[in-house]
């Protein structure tokens, strides 16, 4: 998505390729294989995906772990605000 500027945040890279990653997945993924996919420590994984789903935007099945619904929500309040 173009050149990432100088004072970019690591942090919420790693979170939204997090997220992009399970949202392209074509069902619920494990940490394990979540790690192998972003070539991160499941540890990382881990934290990423528990913030994730504490704000609401990952949910857990079983144990793994899926985009929520509130994605949509996000992507409807953008929708709203394009002209028609």
């Amino acid at each position: 998505m173009g050149d990432r500027p100088q004072d970019a945040v690591e942090a919420t890279a790693t979170s939204i390729a997090v997220l992009e990653t399970l949202t392209d997945a074509p069902g619920p993924v494990g940490i394990t294989d979540l790690a192998a996919e972003l070539d991160l420590a499941k540890s990382v994984v881990y934290n990423h995906v528990s913030t994730l789903r504490a704000e609401g935007y990952v949910a857990k099945r079983g144990t793994e772990y899926e985009p929520s619904a509130r994605i949509l929500a996000l992507s409807d309040r953008i929708r709203r605000g394009f002209p028609v």
